[in-house]
């Protein structure tokens, strides 16, 4: 009976680890033509013990348990097998090179441990989830590749770990990403994403706002929608009282402003804020500035000792504290911000979502051309705010709301807004959003899988729009 190709491949294999054994050398390469059938490891491996080198590179292989004893191994080649499971590779804590491109290797956690590796290649592999090696501190500190990993499940799900991967010096993309890595939740935790499932000719549906902050789109621009006091608000004499009470505590409070310039600006709002009768207020607006008075009282503890407020501010501070929140509270749009706000403290973020919220509410601020100046306020107020607290969770909503209004303004007026009143905002819009694609991409664990694909789509469009705009112009001169 004739051999198969694998046992012609195997007694090939068997004779190369013979002569290897019997010349006393430490590479051995089964990656050659006459290998490429060869679908198991031949137990004679185990017979070389100082092994440093082996490749198995387009064979068949899967099965890498024959490995498990070789700890002397430094470099080990599977490039393009059908090997998926590392758990073997676990012992072999002198590896330094390993080469995975082209496998259906999904699982890095065996890999966490080796803490020699320079070197490690994954491209085109199926890991959705990079977070088991970021402890691997010598990655990339040797030569190139250091660190490789395009065209996988993690780059098309996170927008930040694509970027890194595209990084063309080996030791700052393996410096970059492992710093990032250590910024997202700690494995086998959940990521906060999962991989967008994208249809390229559909349009995805856009996500859900956040009920507040409302965004409203004018002639003029985005503009905060008001939350103006309700029937029940008018009818509660207690917060009425309350309203008339604050003015004075907020002007206690404010004699400390130039001693602590952190308490200067929501208590000055707060003196503008409460200066119109209570039938005129903006409840949501003034529960922001307590928010953001919250944030600090809760921060004063943890400050350096000559940075916390003295005696007398803490005590104006507590007392404006005690009287805001009864103002407030009960009004609908001030209780659905505190269900979200409760929502977002409950899930943890990457920290590059943070600042990539922050640097979008920062550029927003500064844009007279796209929003009114309380929205500006309201996001340089938020831009400002640190990676956790009440303003922080605002901020996520804002920001959120915002880069949703703007993707209307700029894709969903479409055609029909050029020339039109809106026409000079839509091109704003789509500028703004390209010019601050990174920052938004850095918000998109945030959003979801929905809210990912639509983000990646409204980005296109914004880019297409602005192209077609200028086609135009160049066509018209």
């Amino acid at each position: 009976m004739a051999k198969s190709a694998a046992d012609k491949a195997h007694d090939a294999a068997v004779k190369e680890i013979r002569r290897v054994k019997q010349t006393g050398e430490t590479t051995l390469d089964l990656s050659h033509e006459r290998y490429r059938a060869l679908d198991q490891i031949p137990q004679d491996i185990a017979t070389l013990p100082a092994l440093q080198e082996f490749s198995l590179n387009h064979t068949a292989v899967s099965d890498l348990a024959p490995l498990a004893t070789l700890t002397a191994l430094h470099t080990l080649s599977l490039g393009h097998t059908a090997v998926s499971d590392l758990a073997p590779l676990a012992t072999l804590t002198a590896l330094q090179r390993l080469r995975l491109s082209q496998t259906a290797v999904s699982d890095l956690a065996p890999l966490a441990g080796l803490a020699e590796l320079e070197d490690l290649e994954l491209d085109g592999c199926q890991v959705a989830d990079l977070r088991p090696i970021r402890g691997l501190a010598k990655l990339g500190t040797n030569l190139p590749p250091g660190l490789s990993f395009q065209d996988t499940p993690a780059t098309r799900a996170d927008g930040t770990l694509a970027r890194l991967a595209g990084i063309e010096d080996p030791e700052d993309r393996a410096r970059e990403t492992l710093a990032y890595l250590n910024t997202l939740p700690p494995w086998p935790e959940p990521l906060p994403w999962v991989p967008p499932e994208t249809q390229p000719d559909a349009a995805p549906l856009p996500p859900a706002a956040d009920p507040v902050p409302q965004i409203d789109v004018g002639a003029q621009g985005l503009d905060l929608a008001a939350s103006p006091i309700d029937a029940a608000d008018l009818a509660d004499p207690i917060k009425a009282r309350l309203y008339a009470r604050l003015p004075d505590a907020v002007a206690k409070l404010l004699r400390y402003a130039n001693r602590y310039p952190e308490v200067a600006e929501p208590a000055m709002k707060l003196v503008d804020l409460t200066a119109m009768p209570f039938a005129e207020a903006d409840l949501l607006d003034i529960h922001l500035q307590i928010a953001a008075l919250t944030d600090l009282r809760a921060a004063d503890p943890g400050r350096p000792k000559l940075e916390q407020l003295d005696t007398d501010c803490r005590l104006a501070l507590d007392a404006v504290l005690r009287i805001g929140p009864g103002v407030t509270l009960g009004h609908r749009d001030v209780d659905v911000l505190e269900d979200r706000l409760a929502a977002y403290a409950r899930t943890r973020q990457p920290a590059t979502v943070a600042e990539g919220e922050r640097r979008f509410t920062g550029a927003l601020a500064d844009r007279a051309d796209l929003a009114t100046q309380r929205l500006r306020e309201a996001a340089g107020q938020a831009a400002r705010a640190g990676d956790e607290g009440r303003l922080a969770g605002y901020r996520r909503g804002l920001s959120r709301n915002v880069i949703l209004a703007l993707g209307y303004v700029a894709v969903g007026l479409g055609d029909a807004a050029k020339g039109a009143v809106f026409g000079e905002i839509v091109l704003a819009a789509a500028q703004f959003l390209v010019q601050h694609h990174d920052a938004i991409m850095a918000t998109a664990p945030a959003w979801g899988q929905t809210g990912y694909a639509w983000l990646e789509y409204i980005l296109v469009q914004a880019e297409m729009m602005l192209r077609e705009a200028r086609s135009e112009k160049v066509d018209k001169t």
